[in-house]
């Protein structure tokens, strides 16, 4: 028994190496560089964003500038597919993906690098939504719902974004190894259903209709990934059935594929029963073992019922 439970353990946790590693791709525009490097004195900035449902974002960056000589001013960027530096409206010929470039002259007093970035997804590989957790062959695949832009500058940027977006902006100041950064983080749901899949249980209920108990159903999450919508039927392969329609807030795993849920719902038993049900779960990737409590009373105010079980199995 302790092999069978030691194998259990290593199936339901074991993880690739690097599967706990954040996949931090982010969209950059990097600061101005100069040459000489000490031509220019920046006297202030701005920073403008708007980003569209695309997930997709134009930044115009304006720098007020004094500049004692010639210089060559250079932008680059990542994730970017236009970038571009223009004075007093003049934008250089040619813009390209990755970096552009210009001379400014002493008569410049200003300038602006325009960038036109693609936002990638971001993925923690550390956490798991609880409904893909339990389901580890047909659920659906770990989705990121954030998108991190960033940009070297500690500015404060005046950004627009769709109304369905969530956004928390990420200043830090510079380092010996890195730049003054500003990142903007950028919530975009745009899953409304995580597929779980379709689950199993057996146990034992005591109280009204008491005996062994087989529950089947399926369930996914819609909206948020943390809301757990199930279908379910039960039945005593006898006489007693019922079906049930149940919520559950669910965590997310971190690192171990290890969740717990709490719920309830409605439940149609035998026909003329109606009732609901509350329910605390808690499992080990596909494992799991399940609570249950049923209040119901038939319909047209008969006799009232009362049961609970327990319950183990696993999701697919």
């Amino acid at each position: 028994m302790r092999i069978v439970a030691a194998v259990l353990i290593v199936l339901c946790t074991a993880k690739p190496a690097a599967a706990c590693i954040p996949i931090f791709e982010r969209a950059i525009v990097k600061r101005p560089a100069f040459e000489p490097a000490d031509a220019v004195t920046i006297l202030g900035e701005d920073v403008d964003i708007q980003c569209d449902d695309r997930r997709e974002c134009t930044i115009a960056w304006t720098f007020e500038v004094a500049v004692a000589r010639t210089t060559r001013a250079s932008v680059t960027g990542y994730h970017s597919t236009a970038l571009a530096i223009s004075v007093d409206g003049a934008v250089i010929t040619g813009t390209e993906p990755g970096g552009s470039a210009r001379d400014l002259a002493p008569s410049d007093k200003r300038f602006v690098v325009s960038a036109h970035v693609q936002l990638p997804e971001y993925i923690d590989g550390c956490f798991t939504d609880g409904v893909i957790a339990r389901h580890p062959y047909l659920a659906s695949k770990p989705k990121g719902d954030q998108r991190i832009l960033q940009i070297d500058t500690t500015a404060t940027p005046r950004v627009k974004h769709p109304s369905s977006w969530d956004l928390v902006v990420d200043t830090r100041g510079a380092t010996k190894s890195d730049p003054a950064t500003t990142r903007l983080w950028f919530d975009t749901p745009d899953r409304l259903v995580t597929h779980g899949g379709p689950f199993l249980l057996v146990g034992a209920i005591s109280g009204d209709g008491g005996g062994f108990h087989a529950r089947g159903g399926w369930e996914a999450a819609i909206g948020p990934s943390w809301l757990v919508f199930a279908l379910a039927g039960e039945t005593d392969f006898h006489e007693a059935w019922n079906v049930a329609l149940t919520a559950e807030a669910m965590n997310r795993a971190w690192v171990l594929p290890l969740t717990f849920g709490a719920g309830g719902g409605v439940v149609l038993a035998n026909g003329d029963d109606l009732g609901v049900r509350g329910q605390l779960s808690i499992a080990l990737s596909a494992i799991r073992v399940l609570f249950s409590l049923h209040f119901r009373t038939q319909l047209g105010g008969g006799e009232r019922f009362r049961s609970g079980g327990a319950f183990i199995g696993g999701g697919f």
